[in-house]
């Protein structure tokens, strides 16, 4: 386990890491507990990509039911990273397609944050001279990339985000 999401003092969302190495091996795999840690159930974190092809950056759970994944595609893999959800307990995840994180060269999907069940940010690294970052105000149906104009200017080497490091 390399993410965790604390729900509430019941409900807390984590994601598999195998932590072995510089370069890990994709486990797209998911726990949750609903009950303050005492029992856990696990699943995939089934994103209908080929096998190897992404890798789940963090993990940020809203209720027992709902979680949103972050996932960034491997070098050189033609598949999309992006912002995917479950409303089912993770039975099944969904693409968020409107955080388009569409370059497999410069689309690197970082993390995914929500403030309740509507408001989120999603972020990744520089694309087209600026941060790719994305806000939603409706759960994610509809994400929109903060302009340019709003954020700044990446600086020389600004890229190499620490994927799910980020404190709320």
């Amino acid at each position: 386990v390399d993410d965790i999401s604390i729900v509430d003092n019941n409900v807390i969302w984590a994601k598999a890491y195998d932590g072995a190495s510089d370069t890990p091996t994709n486990i797209r795999q998911y726990t949750r507990s609903i009950d303050g840690g005492n029992t856990w159930n696990a699943g995939p974190i089934n994103l209908g990509a080929s096998p190897g092809s992404l890798n789940i950056s963090s993990i940020h759970g809203i209720s027992a039911t709902t979680a949103w994944v972050s996932a960034y595609t491997d070098n050189g893999a033609l598949v999309l990273g992006g912002i995917w959800k479950t409303i089912d307990s993770g039975v099944t995840w969904t693409k968020q397609t409107t955080a388009l994180f569409n370059d497999t060269v410069d689309s690197f999907t970082n993390l995914v944050y929500f403030w309740d069940a509507n408001n989120g940010v999603c972020q990744g690294d520089p694309k087209d001279g600026y941060f790719e970052i994305y806000t939603t105000t409706n759960g994610g149906t509809n994400w929109v990339r903060v302009p340019s104009a709003s954020i700044p200017a990446p600086l020389s080497g600004d890229g190499v985000f620490a994927g799910s490091a980020y404190v709320h």
